[in-house]
């Protein structure tokens, strides 16, 4: 009888604290937040707001949206410091480093958020997967080494997902496991699929640059053949 009057009094006390810290969330800038990143992935992939007109190139608006875009994130920055899940929630947070990560004209920016970031990582009040692919964004913009890495390149002719250069790659899965990430045989694997997907590859294993080089061979060689066959039959007219 009195476990059930403890919980009685305890869940209700539970739910009003959880309410309280939901209504400490700033609800402007999450509406900023998921404002902006509507336009963000109109221009991540190149696309622009329906009846939108102007006099700037594809290339031109897209990066006009992503300069303008570092700069508010920039303010936010330096007033609150990395946006954690207590200030905006984790979609806000979340909103917020993707946008961030289309920042890589502005490393030293990335770098100042990752640095915030990793506090509120310790703090249990940011994604920690966020952060290793942030980290490693920034290592990429700084000519340095990968430490999860999560950052790839694909093989011209497998399509095949491989990490860019990594410190210590002996341990890279101990690193990747002890922020949370899966080994990266299973990463690798994973990635390679999405770019197949994403009709970066005709066939499994063969991708299109390759595919047209075979062609492209093949044509070369065809015509070669064509070549001599012809002057064969020539020289064999001629006598």
């Amino acid at each position: 009888m009195r476990k059930s009057v403890i919980i009685s009094i305890v869940i209700p006390f539970l739910c009003i604290i959880r309410l309280q810290a939901q209504e400490k969330l700033d609800s402007s800038l999450v509406n900023e937040l998921e404002r902006m990143i509507i336009i963000d992935q109109l221009a991540a992939i190149n696309s622009r707001p329906e009846g939108h007109s102007s006099a700037l190139s594809m290339s031109e608006w897209k990066d006009s949206i992503y300069r303008a875009h570092q700069s508010r994130l920039e303010k936010i920055l330096n007033k609150h410091s990395y946006p954690g899940y207590d200030l905006v929630g984790k979609r806000g947070s979340q909103l917020f480093w993707t946008m961030v990560q289309h920042s890589d004209f502005e490393p030293d920016f990335q770098k100042r958020v990752l640095d915030s970031m990793r506090i509120e990582v310790i703090n249990k009040n940011a994604n920690a997967h966020n952060y290793a692919f942030l980290t490693d964004r920034v290592k990429k913009n700084f000519n340095e080494k990968l430490f999860y890495g999560t950052q790839v390149t694909y093989h011209w002719f497998t399509g095949k997902a491989q990490p860019l250069p990594t410190i210590d790659p002996e341990n890279l899965n101990k690193r990747r496991a002890e922020i949370g990430l899966e080994p990266i045989e299973d990463y690798l694997k994973e990635m390679t699929q999405l770019n197949n997907s994403q009709g970066n590859s005709i066939t499994g294993g063969i991708t299109n640059l390759a595919l047209l080089l075979i062609v492209a061979v093949l044509t070369v060689s065809a015509l070669v053949v064509v070549f001599l066959l012809k002057k064969k039959k020539a020289i064999d007219n001629k006598t």
